[in-house]
């Protein structure tokens, strides 16, 4: 469905639909790792926690795909409604959460290398930023139409 109905005010449509793709391409990202985390968490073990492979258990892998499937839905339920408020929010928190928890596996925990963590960190980084950015177009001016109930 369009980004901009009659019940919302006009906003800048590009960004938006950008942004709405880039929510459903990280989470169709983030749903191989679903898969990862339940069929192979040894992959999670080598290509992600190299540095502490022996702290990945098959119940970590489980765990870590059932917290991405979490945030794999925020994303697709944003994507489809950009204006609502708490799922945007909601969405944006769990991109500050996976950044936290990537840096500090990095540099507190020491699990994880650089090269490992830059392409979540990267992710995170990127979807935080565009998401705040976007917060008063999206959200703000679509929750102060008159006709949004």
């Amino acid at each position: 469905k369009a980004l901009a109905s009659a019940q919302y005010p006009p906003m800048n449509l590009e960004s938006a639909e950008a942004l709405r793709y880039w929510l459903l391409f990280v989470a169709s990202l983030r749903t191989l790792s679903v898969f990862i985390g339940y069929l192979k968490p040894s992959k999670f073990r080598d290509s992600l926690f190299n540095k502490a492979p022996d702290a990945v258990t098959d119940l970590y892998g489980r765990t870590f795909a059932i917290w991405t499937a979490v945030t794999c839905t925020l994303c697709v339920l944003c994507a489809q409604n950009m204006h609502e408020k708490a799922i945007y929010q909601a969405t944006m928190l769990s991109f500050v959460f996976a950044l936290i928890h990537f840096l500090t596996e990095l540099t507190m925990y020491g699990t994880m290398s650089l090269k490992c963590a830059l392409s979540p960190g990267i992710v995170a980084s990127v979807s935080i930023f565009w998401m705040w950015k976007m917060y008063d177009e999206v959200v703000v001016t679509a929750s102060s139409c008159p006709n949004n109930e």
